[in-house]
């Protein structure tokens, strides 16, 4: 099964693809694929070019330049944390395609609440404002995934997360 680029972003047509073949496919060839998705989709993330097109993003927008340094600011943090949020929706995905929600539910939960006492934490202890509350998204995301990464390599099944196995496809 090939999963080619196009408008469906990796962690879905990975979702689609996973739920549609494991059942018919062998187990080992079942564990290789969350780690080619895995690589396919992150790798090209660490690269942040979306951290260049983040000014020219917000005058599209007709931000007021009043608040143009203020919104820079958190979408430039925001933005550092994207590769996070790319994990995320690719092992969340993994659960869905597999028919369990909870998962990924119990960790935005989680996240969701940390999110509102870094907030807190960030703006009223420390005195970050806006940095305060970019960092305090970027780290519960950071959280939400590693909450995920935990669960899939501890799964005993085919969709099980195995790093020892990791390696580029050509």
């Amino acid at each position: 099964v090939s999963m080619s680029r196009s408008s469906t972003p990796p962690s879905v047509a990975f979702s689609s693809t996973v739920s549609r073949v494991v059942p018919a496919m062998s187990v080992t060839m079942a564990r290789s694929k969350p780690t080619s998705a895995f690589k396919s989709e992150l790798l090209p993330a660490f690269g942040a070019p979306t951290m260049a097109v983040a000014a020219p993003l917000l005058s599209m927008l007709n931000v007021p330049d009043d608040v143009l340094p203020y919104a820079l600011l958190y979408l430039r943090i925001y933005l550092l944390g994207m590769p996070v949020i790319l994990l995320y929706n690719f092992e969340a995905a993994i659960f869905r395609s597999i028919g369990d929600t909870k998962m990924p539910l119990a960790a935005l939960t989680v996240s969701g609440i940390l999110n509102v006492i870094l907030n807190l934490f960030f703006v009223i202890v420390c005195k970050l404002d806006v940095a305060g509350v970019a960092l305090a998204s970027a780290i519960s995301q950071c959280v939400s995934a590693a909450l995920i990464l935990h669960a899939l390599t501890k799964v005993q099944d085919c969709y099980a997360l195995h790093f020892k196995e990791a390696k580029l496809d050509p």
